[in-house]
Protein backbone atom coordinates (compact mmCIF):
# COMPACT_ATOMS: atom_id res chain seq x y z
CA UNK A 1 0.00 0.00 0.00
CA UNK A 2 2.24 2.81 -1.45
CA UNK A 3 -0.09 5.27 0.57
CA UNK A 4 1.29 4.66 3.89
CA UNK A 5 4.32 6.57 2.65
CA UNK A 6 2.37 9.73 2.21
CA UNK A 7 1.39 9.51 6.25
CA UNK A 8 2.63 11.32 9.11
CA UNK A 9 3.53 8.83 12.18
CA UNK A 10 0.83 10.18 13.64
CA UNK A 11 -1.85 9.92 11.08
CA UNK A 12 -0.48 6.34 10.47
CA UNK A 13 -0.56 5.30 13.86
CA UNK A 14 -4.35 6.37 13.97
CA UNK A 15 -5.21 4.39 11.23
CA UNK A 16 -3.17 1.55 12.78
CA UNK A 17 -5.31 1.92 16.25
CA UNK A 18 -8.11 1.98 14.02
CA UNK A 19 -7.27 -1.77 12.86
CA UNK A 20 -6.77 -3.08 16.02
CA UNK A 21 -9.59 -2.01 17.05
CA UNK A 22 -11.50 -3.44 14.37
CA UNK A 23 -10.10 -6.95 14.55
CA UNK A 24 -10.38 -6.86 18.36
CA UNK A 25 -14.18 -6.46 17.78
CA UNK A 26 -14.48 -9.80 16.26
CA UNK A 27 -17.49 -8.89 13.73
CA UNK A 28 -15.35 -9.24 10.77
CA UNK A 29 -15.48 -12.24 8.14
CA UNK A 30 -12.24 -13.94 7.70
CA UNK A 31 -11.48 -12.34 4.69
CA UNK A 32 -12.12 -9.02 5.52
CA UNK A 33 -9.65 -9.87 8.97
CA UNK A 34 -7.20 -10.70 6.86
CA UNK A 35 -7.11 -7.37 5.03
CA UNK A 36 -7.21 -5.71 7.38
CA UNK A 37 -4.44 -8.10 9.49
CA UNK A 38 -2.11 -7.04 6.22
CA UNK A 39 -3.22 -3.49 6.38
CA UNK A 40 -1.98 -3.40 9.96
CA UNK A 41 1.64 -5.15 9.47
CA UNK A 42 2.50 -2.33 6.69
CA UNK A 43 1.81 0.27 8.92
CA UNK A 44 3.43 -1.37 11.67
CA UNK A 45 6.67 -1.87 9.41
CA UNK A 46 6.16 2.22 8.12
CA UNK A 47 5.86 3.41 11.95
CA UNK A 48 9.10 1.48 13.15
CA UNK A 49 10.51 2.96 9.81
CA UNK A 50 9.68 6.47 11.00
CA UNK A 51 10.81 5.80 14.55
CA UNK A 52 13.85 4.43 13.32
CA UNK A 53 14.78 7.57 11.60
CA UNK A 54 13.95 9.99 14.02
CA UNK A 55 15.71 7.92 16.93
CA UNK A 56 18.96 8.88 15.24
CA UNK A 57 17.83 12.64 15.00
CA UNK A 58 17.46 12.25 18.82
CA UNK A 59 19.99 14.17 21.42
CA UNK A 60 19.69 14.91 24.90
CA UNK A 61 20.69 17.99 27.18
CA UNK A 62 22.59 17.38 30.12
CA UNK A 63 24.03 19.15 32.83
CA UNK A 64 28.31 18.64 33.47
CA UNK A 65 29.62 18.98 37.19
CA UNK A 66 30.76 22.55 36.11
CA UNK A 67 27.83 23.56 34.93
CA UNK A 68 28.67 23.86 31.25
CA UNK A 69 25.57 22.11 29.09
CA UNK A 70 26.44 19.34 26.38
CA UNK A 71 24.84 18.02 23.32
CA UNK A 72 25.20 14.19 23.24
CA UNK A 73 23.66 11.60 21.10
CA UNK A 74 20.48 9.22 23.31
CA UNK A 75 20.85 5.92 23.42
CA UNK A 76 18.01 4.31 23.26
CA UNK A 77 17.91 0.31 24.51
CA UNK A 78 16.77 -2.31 21.89
CA UNK A 79 13.56 -3.63 21.70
Amino acid sequence: MAREKELTFEEALSKLESVVQALEGGNLKLEEALDYYQEGIKLVRFCREQLNKFEHRLQILMAREDGELVVRQLELPEV
